[in-house]
């Protein structure tokens, strides 16, 4: 008996649902392979329901993204939640098209899509949203944003499951593009306060909102609450005697602030916002690492985890419990072919909860 009789044999004798709840465990790679066994297991993975289960998946699964710049190509690791286990892990590389020579000047990643804001020698900015599970790549319509620049936030809202794009212009003029819809159009929507969002950061998500740190007209810092759903906004002010290192997911579900006396590292703490309604914080302490941090993030134990700003070779995913304060680091494996050996400084950016998606934004012709 050939595999494909063999498969589709054995197949028909077991439940739809089960044969969806074990194949749905794979890799993205390892699906793609599956549905080369037969034409009856590619309809079945290529339906709405298995992508579906398969995201749901994913998102307890989630992965460690990189991409270095000018190289168009991702790598991801196992985010780890048990430091003590393992002493390296190894990076899944994923292959994309084209925009090889863009340099990138915003990453974030949501469910398994990717936005960045590339830039160009010849062009003006662009936005892009790409997928590496399908290799789908949609380009954004441009914003006339007469030359004074603004900054875009990449959401889900969890209500509607749609993706959206939030674009703060520094004419004080929102703007916020649905996708899935159709049609790519940027609508205005209103701000009773305004702010500019900080350079170079990209915010995080939890639970259906957006939260970024800006500026206001008077030049106080707050963090912004933007509601996904309602796209309407709220704030929360900081004090001003400390300088913020990073907005966190807290364990998966409460907004974290890592704060510190100066941006220099050394002692600092992890604010948790306990209370939104009575924006209540408990506060713990935590050492910083000297070399400066590009990505953070916990564990669901609450440990502290973070990558150094600076690639180096060999590089780590360092640890830190919050009981004891140890620090473990884990090696990063899989990526020295791509990066060269020979460099001291590699330009990179991360994504601490991507997930594989074998969806698409809009539906292939």
């Amino acid at each position: 008996m050939d595999r494909h009789k063999f498969f589709r044999h054995n197949t028909e004798k077991l439940p739809i649902d089960l044969i969806i709840e074990v194949l749905s465990r794979l890799p993205a790679k390892s699906v793609a392979i599956c549905r080369c066994v037969s034409k009856h297991c590619d309809s079945l993975l290529a339906s709405q329901v298995f992508k579906e289960s398969f995201l749901t998946s994913s998102l307890s699964r989630p992965l460690l993204l990189f991409k270095f710049d000018r190289m168009w190509q991702f790598f991801s690791t196992p985010k780890r939640q048990n430091f003590c286990d393992n002493l390296n892990v190894v990076a899944t590389k994923y292959h994309m098209g084209s925009y090889r020579n863009f340099d990138i000047r915003s990453f974030q990643s949501v469910h398994g899509f990717i936005y960045m804001r590339c830039l160009s020698k010849v062009d003006e900015p662009s936005q892009v949203i790409c997928n590496p599970c399908t290799r789908q790549q949609i380009t954004l319509p441009r914003l006339e944003t007469r030359n004074l620049g603004s900054q875009s936030f990449f959401a889900y809202d969890p209500i509607q499951k749609q993706f959206k794009v939030l674009c703060t212009m520094y004419d004080r003029k929102y703007k916020v593009l649905t996708l899935g819809t159709g049609e790519l159009l940027w609508r205005e929507i209103e701000c009773s306060f305004p702010h500019h969002p900080e350079s170079g950061r990209n915010g995080i998500r939890i639970k259906g909102v957006l939260y970024y740190i800006a500026y206001t007209s008077c030049g106080d810092s707050q963090i912004v609450c933007f509601d996904v759903s309602s796209e309407k906004f709220s704030f929360i002010n900081i004090e001003m005697d400390r300088y913020v290192l990073e907005l966190i997911n807290y364990k998966d579900e409460k907004l974290g602030v890592l704060v510190c006396y100066s941006n220099c590292g050394f002692h600092a703490e992890v604010w948790v916002l306990d209370d939104t309604n009575e924006v209540k914080w408990s506060k713990h302490m935590f050492v910083m690492p000297m070399d400066g941090v590009k990505s953070m993030w916990t564990t669901e134990r609450g440990d502290i985890v973070w990558v150094s700003s600076r690639w180096t070779h060999p590089s780590y995913i360092s640890y830190c419990s919050m009981g004891s304060k140890r620090v473990r680091r884990v090696e990063i494996k899989g990526v020295e072919d791509t990066v060269s050996m020979r460099q001291d400084r590699c330009e990179f950016h991360t994504s601490t909860n991507h997930v594989e998606n074998l969806m698409f934004l809009y539906k292939k012709p």
